[in-house]
C-alpha cells in the first residue's frame, strides 16, 4: 500500500483539489474569489504533477 501511494500520490493530490473545487462549484454557494483560488490550485497542482512525470520519464529514459 505505501509503495503504491508513494507512485501514485500526486495523482491523488489531483483527485482531491479538483474533486473539492467541483463540490464547492456545484454546491450552489461559492464565492468568486474561492473559485479563483481553486482554478490556480488546480493548475498548480497540474502543472507539479506534469514535472513529476516528465522527471520520471527521464529517468526511465535514462536508465
Amino acid at each position: 500500500m505505501l509503495q503504491f501511494l508513494s507512485k501514485y500520490s500526486h495523482w491523488l493530490l489531483v483527485i482531491l483539489v479538483f474533486g473539492s473545487l467541483a463540490v464547492s462549484f456545484f454546491s450552489g454557494r461559492y464565492d468568486a474569489a474561492s473559485l479563483i483560488f481553486g482554478v490556480i490550485g488546480v493548475l498548480g497542482v497540474g502543472y507539479l504533477v506534469y514535472r513529476i512525470e516528465a522527471d520520471r520519464k527521464k529517468k526511465r529514459v535514462r536508465s
